[in-house]
């Protein structure tokens, strides 16, 4: 296949691999120089945690390159300063670089779209971390009142999927941390929220981690639990009810007859029931089963 030139790719083959066009000013708007020093975190930023190897290997690239993706940063009235909407990694690996101002974007945005831009960019470009995002949908959902299918439609994602992310808040603390540990992924998540019950969830947890279960693995564990739960709470329904011939009824009859109580059988539950009134019927019972 011929190597076709930049240029005849339009805008695109100029622009670098990664950029995001979305950033890019829209009218009214520029790119301008601010200083670092008077650029601030957003508050409503959904990433708490920044990995520093990464953050240095961006570091790295940005002393060498320069900041290739304008930051989009709210003006703070009056203060001269202002509050990041999009690009605090860029901002961080920035002043590693000990770069003095960083190119960026202002721009008049209400606090939802504030959060929705942050958690958009790191959903789709850097990756929060399962219970991050959980906590972004959760907050997209309850504080900004948005549905589901709004909030699938926005990250570009299924609702299902949107879905199933937020129930990680489901997890127990011990859970919630070995996700955040990476000593779980986010489908040994899904195979322990299968489990209604907690004690249940941490069994597998732990069985999980001793024993390095692969998903696959942790979503059988799951089953077979469930499987003996059930057959716990109902022993016979595994069983299928048999009636007994009349010989046989009559042969109890006997036995009955013979320890002087009454014996008596429940097919629907495959029981042989004996009837004592007292601990020395009881011991009656047993003495003359022990002599035959």
């Amino acid at each position: 296949m011929s190597k076709k030139s930049a240029l005849g790719k339009g805008m695109e083959g100029l622009l670098p691999t990664g950029f995001d066009v979305g950033a890019v000013a829209s009218p009214g708007e520029k790119v301008q120089q601010l200083d670092v020093s008077k650029i601030y975190p957003n508050e409503s930023q959904p990433r708490k945690t920044f990995d520093s190897e990464a953050l240095k290997e961006l570091s790295q690239s940005i002393a060498e390159h320069g900041v290739i993706q304008p930051l989009i940063v709210g003006a703070r009235k009056g203060s001269g300063k202002h509050e990041i909407i999009a690009g605090e990694r860029r901002w961080r690996a920035s002043k590693l670089a000990g770069l003095k101002t960083v190119p960026a974007i202002v721009r008049d945005t209400k606090e939802q779209q504030k959060l929705e831009i942050a958690i958009i960019e790191n959903v789709q470009r850097v990756d929060l971390t399962p219970l991050e995002e959980a906590m972004s949908i959760y907050k997209l959902k309850h504080e900004f009142s948005l549905s589901l299918q709004e909030i699938a439609k926005k990250l570009g994602k299924a609702s299902t999927t949107i879905s199933n992310t937020m129930r990680l808040l489901q997890l127990t603390k011990r859970a919630k941390e070995a996700l955040m540990n990476n000593e779980i992924t986010e489908g040994h998540a899904r195979a322990l929220l299968s489990l209604t019950d907690v004690e249940q969830q941490d069994i597998l947890l732990n069985t999980i981690i001793t024993h390095n279960l692969s998903v696959r693995e942790a979503e059988q564990a799951a089953k077979n639990i469930k499987a003996v739960k059930t057959e716990k709470l109902t022993p016979a329904a595994h069983k299928a009810p048999f009636t007994i011939s009349k010989d046989t009824k009559q042969s109890l009859a006997g036995v009955s007859k013979k320890l002087a109580t009454q014996l008596s059988f429940n097919a629907s539950k495959s029981q042989l029931l004996i009837t004592v009134e007292n601990e020395n019927t009881l011991k009656d019972i047993l003495n003359k089963l022990d002599r035959d």
